[in-house]
Order: structure tokens, then sequence, then C-alpha cells
């Protein structure tokens, strides 16, 4: 539907974006162009001329971010200002409200808006989990109540029963009540509607409005109804007061200019979208989906939004650094945990080693004091091992033999006590003789 609106802009901007410098001149050729191509895609003069104003405000003088030429820059905001004008934010069907929600299917006949009923009746029962009932207040076009009831039964939600003879405001208070009192989530009322706006039509839809009080009241219009989709959209949103927009026929060869105006002239948002003719054919309207899709310049938005967010980032940066405190002469609190952690374990290895070379001490002295006991001064064996008993083989006890060894021949007193010990003996022994 938006190609040839899709088009004619991205032949405008393709040549912004091929120079090197604009000028407030060049702004104003190329948005002559935009306007030229928006008015042959059926948008209405007045919101054409709107979205070039206010293009022309933010594109002249504005601030170019490196690494991005003032082209880039003009296709960035006329991407923006498309997606400000198409709505900010997705807005879904609204069913934050007591059961039985009721919603509202207005427009003019031919729009496909019993089509479009049962579509939303099976997405919100596929998607949604609610339990839909579908109702139609259409007394006068032949078998329109019918029509609803067969495509109920293909998607196998409920219709009201037809009762012959009662108005429209009476079937819509019928419904509402049968709801209520079956567990439905959901009324879908389908009214009646005219090939052309006309005060019957209008004086019908207010006192339905009025006896059911709808949470919910959408227009049903289709994507090829051209320059009179303002006249229809303003209408019935002066009498209705519309919630939402639901467009028919998207895949259509329109030129796309009904949604533009639309959603302008009412200010309401455009909730869903027709994709064709089966029950399942039907969408959430994203403005930013569609704005990448009628410019097709997403390669050069995602540009400048990177560029933009790279420079917000170094000025962040940059702020940090500035604000940033001298670096502490000690260690942080992490670095100084492992530190303790080294220490401590150093010490227990210390600690370990001192032990290990005490114990060694401790044997080897008690080898040398061995040797002193079963060994007098002269070299004779003692009683308490036998002569010729052989040493530990191991060669841990002999380093330690060893060492004793070393350590007693090093202890003085050790062998003085040993000589007087001896001198004792001898002397008892003379004076025995003697």
């Amino acid at each position: 539907m938006f190609d040839s609106l899709s088009e004619r802009l991205n032949g405008v901007l393709d040549r912004l974006t091929r120079r090197g410098a604009l000028s407030e001149a060049d702004v104003e050729a190329a948005l002559r162009e935009v306007r030229r191509a928006l008015l042959e895609a059926d948008v209405a003069l007045d919101v054409a001329r709107g979205f070039t104003d206010q293009i022309k405000q933010r594109a002249v003088g504005v601030e170019v971010i490196k690494s991005v030429t003032p082209g880039q820059m003009v296709v960035k905001i006329v991407h923006d200002e498309l997606i400000e004008t198409l709505g900010a934010n997705a807005a879904p069907i609204d069913l934050n409200a007591p059961a039985p929600v009721v919603i509202m299917m207005v427009g003019l006949q031919g729009s496909g808006k019993t089509t479009t009923t049962a579509k939303i009746a099976k997405r919100l029962t596929d998607l949604a989990k609610r339990k839909v009932l579908m109702a139609s207040l259409d007394t006068r076009r032949p078998a329109a109540m019918e029509q609803l009831a067969v495509l109920g039964g293909q998607i196998g939600v409920q219709t009201l029963a037809i009762v012959e003879g009662q108005s429209p405001v009476q079937i819509a208070a019928r419904a509402k009540e049968a709801a209520r009192l079956g567990g439905y989530d959901v009324v879908l009322l389908d009214t009646a509607g005219r090939l052309t706006l006309d005060e019957t039509l209008m004086n019908e839809a207010a006192e339905v409005r009025r006896a059911s009080g709808p949470h919910e009241v959408l227009l049903v219009a289709d994507a090829l109804t051209g320059q009179d989709a303002v006249n229809l959209a303003r209408a019935f949103n002066e009498r209705l007061d519309l919630t939402g927009i639901v467009l028919t026929r998207v895949d259509g060869d329109g030129r796309g200019g009904a949604a533009l105006s639309m959603r302008a002239v009412t200010g309401k948002p455009i909730k869903l979208i027709g994709t064709g003719e089966k029950l399942d054919a039907i969408e959430d309207f994203h403005p930013t989906r569609i704005a990448d899709r009628i410019l097709g310049m997403g390669d050069i938005v995602s540009l400048v939004e990177k560029a933009a967010t790279t420079i917000d980032a170094e000025d962040a940066q940059g702020c940090v650094r500035s604000r940033r405190p001298a670096r502490a002469a000690y260690p942080d609190a992490a670095h100084g945990r492992h530190e303790r952690i080294n220490g401590d374990a150093a010490r227990h290895r210390q600690d370990q080693e001192s032990a290990r070379r005490a114990k060694l001490g401790r044997e080897g002295a008690q080898a040398a004091d061995g040797d002193h006991r079963f060994h007098d001064a002269a070299g004779t064996p003692q009683p308490g091992r036998a002569q010729g008993e052989p040493q530990a083989p191991h060669r841990r006890g002999l380093r330690h033999q060893t060492r004793g060894h070393q350590q007693a021949s090093e202890n003085a007193p050790h062998h003085g006590r040993c000589d007087e010990s001896d001198g004792r003996r001898q002397a008892g022994t003379d004076g025995g003789t003697g």
C-alpha cells in the first residue's frame, strides 16, 4: 500500500544524503518534493503542510552529529516525524475494564466491518484467551446477521441469536445482558453502515453508544478511501468520540495517505490493520515498522541513532572522568583481601617448616644420646644394645645420627660429665685395691 509514497520519498531523500553540506535552500527544495509526494499519496493538504513544517523547523540549523552527513540527519528527522504522525507507540485493543468489555464497530458500508469484527473475535479468542460474543446490529442490510453467524461458526465464536423486529438499541442491550449472564469477557457489536455519511446513520450509532456504553469504539476504514478519509474520520470522531481506527485492505495497491490523514486529524491511534482476506489476516499496527517500510532507509536511521548513542556515551564518560576522585595510595578492598590471604598462607608454610626442623633436631639429639648411652668413652659397647647390631638402614636415620654425633662432639660439658664419672669409678677401684 505504501509503495508509491515510499518510492517518491526515497528519491527525494536519496539526493539529500549524497551532499556533504545542506543550506536552507536545499532543505526548502527537498521539503517541497516531500509535500508533493504526500499529496500524491492522498494525504490531506493540511496534514501534508503540517508535516513538512515540522520537519523544516527541526532540520534548519540542526546540530550535525560527527560521522553523520547533514543529509542523513534530515532523513532521520523525516523518519522521526513520520512516526509521530502515525502514532509514537503501538496501541492494541484495550481490555482493561470490567467484564463484559463492549467493543463497538462503526464505519461505512463496504469497508469490511463485519469481516473485521470476526477477525478481531478470533484474535481475542486465540491470542488473548478471552470468551467472546458477537452481535449484529445491522437490521437494514439483507443477510447481515446471517453473515456474522456464518463467520462465527467458522472461527468457533458464539453469536447472539437473531430476533426479528428488534431495533439496534434493543439488540445491543440484549447482547450485553446475555454476555453478563453467560460469563463472556468481550462483546463485539457490529453496527450498520451506509454508503455515505448521513444524519440517520450517525443518530443510530450515537443511540447505540449511549445504550451499550462501549469501552472501545473502533472506526473501520478502507485504506483505499483516499482524500475522503479525512472527512470520514472527522465526522465519526465528532459524533462518537472514537478510541481507535482499524484499516482494512492494507495489502492492496492504495497510496497509503489514509493512514497518515486519519491519525493526524482525529488524534486517535491506528490499532489494527487488515492484511488479507483470511480471518487470521489482521495484525497490530506498529508506527515504527510502517515508517521504516515507507522510507526504506532503515540503515541510515540506524547509523544516525548509533552515532548519537556513541556521542552520548563519550560525553557521559568524560563527565565521569572529570568527577572521579584521585586514586588512593593504599590498595582497594579486594586487593587488600588477597594480600591478607597470601600472607596467612606464607606464615602457615613458615610454621610448618619450623616444626619440621625442630622435629629433625629432636630426632638427631635422641640419636646422639643413644650412642653415648650405649658406648663408653673408650668406645666399649655397654648393655642395652647387642654388639654388632646394625643401625637403621634408611637414609633419614643415618642423616639424623650423623647430625647427632656432630652435635655431641661440639657439646663439651657433656663430655666433661662423662670424664668425671670415669674418674670417680677409677678412684673407687683404686681405693678398693689399696
